[in-house]
């Protein structure tokens, strides 16, 4: 019986021990690390403005188009930039103004050499090149249209130190009249 007074005693005490102490509870203990700093509340602080088109500055060049030629009026030689153009079409298609560029041993002239004659559409050589861009950054004035009349102003960015050639296009059907060239020159000192 000695035997078993001290297991039924540890037994016992085990038991008195589990009564007494609550049992524990689903409360959230609480983290050992510093709670993450609160965000702060939204202020009304105005968004920056969208970007403004930059106001349009008078055209310097002038191409007209009637249906069976097209011409400009403007200067020849200028440095890289932003011009604008203003288009008058007064033909019975919807033409456009388009400019390229041609490589340097080329000129106007070889544009010219490839059609039969005005106006006659060819597939593009591969020493002209049609990458130049027109800008988007500009306020440009509504399209006027009256009696027959179509007038569009664009600014283009002439930036390749190079021959360009104005050119009056015609997408259906296809017909392309070549006006003048502009040769953007390097304006850079050394």
């Amino acid at each position: 019986m000695k035997n078993m007074v001290f297991p039924l005693l540890v037994l016992m005490l085990v038991a008195a021990c589990a009564i007494t102490q609550p049992a524990p509870t689903s409360t959230p203990v609480p983290p050992t690390e510093p709670l993450p700093t609160p965000l702060p509340e939204p202020t009304n602080t105005p968004r920056p403005p969208k970007p403004t088109k930059t106001p349009l500055s008078p055209p310097l060049f002038e191409v007209l188009f009637d249906g069976t030629d097209c011409t400009v009026d403007g200067p020849t030689e200028l440095p890289s930039g932003d011009y604008a153009f203003t288009f008058i079409d007064e033909s019975d298609w919807r033409g456009e103004v388009y400019l390229t560029y041609i490589d340097d041993d080329k000129n106007l002239q070889d544009q010219l050499d490839l059609q039969s004659e005005p106006g006659d559409w060819y597939p593009k050589p591969s020493w002209a090149h049609y990458d130049v861009d027109v800008s988007p950054w500009y306020d440009l004035p509504e399209d006027e249209v009256s009696e027959g009349r179509k007038v569009t102003t664009s600014v283009w960015r002439l930036k390749k130190v190079a021959e360009h050639i104005i050119l009056c296009y015609v997408p259906s059907p296809a017909k392309i009249w070549f006006a003048a060239p502009i040769w953007i020159i390097d304006t850079s000192t050394d």
